[in-house]
């Protein structure tokens, strides 16, 4: 029962950070380019 329990919990801490690293992922080009470009 626990072990479900804590499978259940983790799928849902993922499900909660999923959005998270998509967005950090989907923002580290553009960070990398602004960085670039700065430093050009």
């Amino acid at each position: 029962m626990t072990d479900t329990r804590k499978k259940a919990s983790m799928s849902q801490v993922l499900a909660d950070i999923k959005p998270y690293i998509t967005k950090k992922f989907m923002a580290a080009p553009c960070i990398n380019n602004v960085l670039k470009s700065g430093m050009r």
